[in-house]
């Protein structure tokens, strides 16, 4: 893996869109949480936070490849929102069809602890305040090839570095595993662990062993690795 080859940015098309979607869907598949996804014969997941996301890549510009993914949720229709209805006719607008439907709670983390819709209501008010938003990052995906902390922590300095000035804070899941490396860098835990489960998928027996943590960060507390991650490979905005 040479660094200097890899670029971080959003989406630019419906195409690569399309490939950053299959490569979460593949990675998920073999990874700790391989139930997360039902089995599909068209190797992408697509869901109802989708439209409302701003969807994120590392792309290895010398070997013409996806090398991570990475989402970041938001209460409103996001400026790639058309793509995902395009992806959803071109696969099978009735196995996919759920991806077109509103979401019943802003982020997908309420799905799994819809409690925390009382500690985010008054974050709401705060940000709404200092006219700033509530945003949930998910998802981070990255191929096996490129996996190592440097990597993971240059995408985590690149997304809250981008949005320092305009997210208030951020709400996520975790494996247990990985809550050191996320309460380091100035993430609460709020809640967890516990069991989660995608109840449209027919693996769910499988998920004994699946648990989550509930955490925070306010913007303004995240600290940057000392890697200096801002540093190691291009961003683009």
């Amino acid at each position: 893996m040479d660094i200097n080859n890899l670029i971080f940015r959003a989406a630019e098309s419906v195409d690569e869109l399309d490939l950053l979607l299959k490569l979460k869907y593949d990675q998920y598949r073999i990874g700790k949480q391989y139930a997360f996804f039902s089995d599909n014969k068209y190797g992408i997941d697509m869901e109802q936070w989708d439209r409302y996301s701003v969807h994120y890549g590392l792309f290895d510009i010398a070997k013409n490849k996806v090398a991570a993914y990475l989402r970041v949720v938001f209460d409103e229709l996001s400026h790639q929102s058309e793509w995902i209805p395009k992806l959803v006719s071109k696969y099978d607008e009735v196995f996919f069809s759920r991806a077109l439907t509103n979401p019943t709670v802003p982020f997908p983390v309420l799905s799994y602890y819809p409690e925390a819709i009382k500690i985010l209501k008054p974050l709401l008010e705060e940000a709404t305040s200092l006219n700033k938003k509530i945003s949930s990052v998910s998802r981070l995906t990255i191929h096996e090839d490129y996996r190592s902390p440097r990597v993971v922590s240059a995408i985590t300095d690149h997304i809250f570095y981008k949005y320092a000035n305009t997210v208030y804070a951020c709400i996520i899941t975790c494996l247990p595993t990985h809550k050191a490396y996320y309460t380091s860098r100035g993430f609460e835990v709020l809640d967890g662990p516990q069991i989660v489960s995608n109840q449209s998928s027919s693996d769910t027996k499988k998920f004994s062993n699946t648990q989550s943590l509930l955490l925070l960060l306010l913007l303004q507390n995240y600290k940057k690795n000392h890697l200096k991650g801002l540093e190691i490979f291009q961003m683009n905005t």
